[in-house]
């Protein structure tokens, strides 16, 4: 019986800080994104390597702060109890 393999591609999201975010969406260099509770997912447009990111959301008026002082920043992620 002739064995047949299939090859999936696996796609797992690199993790970027918001603050890179924030700066690839002022350039328009994001598409498909997909926002819920915590987080946001979706594909770089600039070149980079790895295209599938997601990124921590950051409270606004923090993000705010952090991005006039030109701090990198990203949101922690909460961990669940057992």
């Amino acid at each position: 019986m002739p064995v047949v393999l299939f090859y999936f591609e696996k796609s797992e999201d690199i993790s970027i800080p918001f603050n890179e975010f924030s700066r690839l969406v002022r350039e328009k260099k994001v598409r498909d994104l997909v926002v819920d509770e915590k987080t946001v997912r979706g594909e770089r447009t600039d070149g980079a390597e790895a295209k599938k990111f997601s990124a921590n959301l950051v409270q606004p008026e923090v993000a705010r702060l952090l991005d006039e002082s030109g701090t990198s920043y990203s949101q922690a992620n909460e961990r669940g109890s057992w």
